[in-house]
């Protein structure tokens, strides 16, 4: 239960903070937040990370419906994780829901996290790398070969 709350949390996490971007600061326009290291620039991505995929929308939003229906069928495998690769998971989960929601609903993705020298990004994708590299993480360990489990 703890990790669906935390995917919802992440969720409305990313929304909130998309809303707010999207109602305060004009499309493309940027406001440095802490000096040169990190900006808020209101973009729009239609495609995946790093704009790959550009304008497939559609196709994205299929394949993001298509690895929450696989969640739901290996759900007797996901109760095997640990904490660890539950709470990757919950990360991973909440994070694609958020872009996935965007997609089905505006036809792209509302970024705003700006770096300057790195593509801009949102909260979902913030939740997405992380749960991500600790799932690679947590399988790498052999999380559901019987390996060593890594619990918290």
């Amino acid at each position: 239960m703890v990790y669906i709350v935390l995917s919802v949390t992440v969720w409305l996490l990313d929304r909130f903070t998309k809303i707010w971007v999207a109602k305060t600061l004009p499309l493309w326009s940027s406001r440095p937040l802490l000096g040169k290291w990190l900006s808020l620039t209101h973009a729009r991505n239609t495609g995946a990370a790093f704009g790959l995929l550009s304008g497939q929308a559609v196709t994205l939003g299929i394949f993001g419906l298509a690895c929450l229906a696989a969640l739901l069928f290996w759900r007797e495998s996901i109760y095997q994780l640990s904490c660890w690769g539950k709470l990757a998971l919950a990360l991973t989960v909440g994070g694609a829901a958020g872009n996935l929601f965007d997609r089905l609903v505006y036809g792209y993705v509302i970024d705003f996290l700006d770096l300057g020298w790195w593509p801009i990004f949102n909260v979902a994708d913030c939740a997405l790398v992380v749960g991500t590299g600790m799932l690679i993480w947590v399988l790498w360990r052999s999380e559901l070969g019987g390996g060593h489990r890594a619990g918290v």
